[in-house]
């Protein structure tokens, strides 16, 4: 997951050339709001098995919060994300840039499944069409179904065009060695 702010930042970038971006609060994750600090009875949390420390992420009436200050038996809770208020700074470095379908569909292929070499994924574009033969050691890989959803719909964003994405899985039969007799006996 990247910021879209960032992520509109690399459109402009140079590939291989180190570039700082800063990200004010607004296109960040927001200013920060002084109505979700919250203070709290200490013993409700300590009734819910918590011991508040500064600094803690905690979960409160379905909401996550920080502790900012524990004192005289409150504790002070911070609902706002850690990071609102702040001006991010990235140091970020395009590597490479991706120009055709297949460079981008075998990307995106490979973003759902990078337990598999991505040269082990042989795909097809023919009209409206993507055909993706699935290699062998990705056919039992746990969450799998998901992946090839996810695929799917990653082309179907990123190439409207496409309307149908189709996964091949083939199963070959192991050919046994068999030795014949003759072979045997020249062998001994």
């Amino acid at each position: 997951w990247v910021l879209k702010a960032l992520d509109e930042s690399f459109l402009t970038m140079d590939v291989g050339k180190p570039t700082t971006v800063e990200i004010p609060p607004e296109k960040a994750f927001g200013p920060r709001d002084p109505e979700k600090v919250r203070r709290v009875p200490l013993r409700q949390l300590t009734a819910k098995g918590i011991t508040p420390t500064l600094g803690m992420r905690l979960e409160y009436d379905g909401k996550m919060a920080t502790v900012r200050a524990i004192g005289a038996g409150r504790v002070l809770l911070d609902f706002n994300p850690p990071l609102a208020g702040k001006t991010l700074v990235y140091e970020v470095t395009v590597k490479k840039k991706l120009e055709t379908q297949e460079e981008k569909i075998a990307a995106l292929i490979h973003r759902r499944i990078p337990s598999v070499e991505i040269e082990k994924f042989k795909f097809t574009v023919k009209a409206k069409t993507v055909n993706i033969e699935m290699p062998e050691e990705a056919f039992y890989l746990e969450g799998i179904q998901v992946a090839k959803r996810g695929i799917a719909l990653d082309i179907q964003k990123f190439f409207p065009e496409i309307t149908t994405v189709k996964f091949t899985e083939t199963f070959k039969a192991a050919v046994a060695e068999t030795k014949t007799e003759e072979e045997t006996q020249t062998q001994a």
